[in-house]
């Protein structure tokens, strides 16, 4: 079955763990896991596979920890979500049907549109831009959305 995009605990602390490093020397596990609110384990994994694909080093020793491996603004956030989750990819249908059974999608093609904006989104984004807290500004859910029923 195909979906839109999903973000794990593992993409989310990778991200986190990117940012904190942008902003200090070396950071531990320990400090990643009391800041995310993650287990000490997961956030092994997802450092060790950090390390792995070359985005940041591990020190060794009693004042070791782990750092960055490139400056932070070389570091694209939909690289490290597809490191993380896999590719991005766009489906026109969560059925993943060869043929539509039904006359049309009850989705139409939001479901690719959304997926491609969220690329976009993270293409657009280093882990520079993280640490700098340059993101959109949170919109609250009562200014987003229309309520039904109320009438100006």
């Amino acid at each position: 079955m195909s979906k839109l995009f999903n973000i794990s605990e593992a993409t989310i602390i990778a991200f986190h763990s990117l940012s904190m490093m942008d902003s200090r020397d070396l950071i531990t596990a320990s400090e990643v896991s009391s800041t995310t609110h993650a287990s000490k384990n997961h956030v092994l994994k997802v450092l060790n596979h950090l390390s792995r694909h070359g985005y940041i080093t591990s020190v060794r020793g009693p004042r070791g920890g782990y750092r960055l491996s490139k400056p932070p603004e070389a570091l694209n956030l939909v690289e490290v979500y597809e490191l993380m989750e896999g590719p991005l990819v766009s489906s026109a249908c969560g059925l993943s049907a060869n043929q539509c059974p039904f006359k049309g999608c009850i989705f139409g093609d939001i479901t690719v549109h959304l997926t491609r904006m969220f690329e976009a989104f993270l293409s657009e984004k280093t882990v520079k831009d993280i640490s700098r807290g340059q993101w959109p500004k949170k919109q609250s859910p009562e200014s987003s959305r229309a309520r039904p029923g109320k009438m100006a």
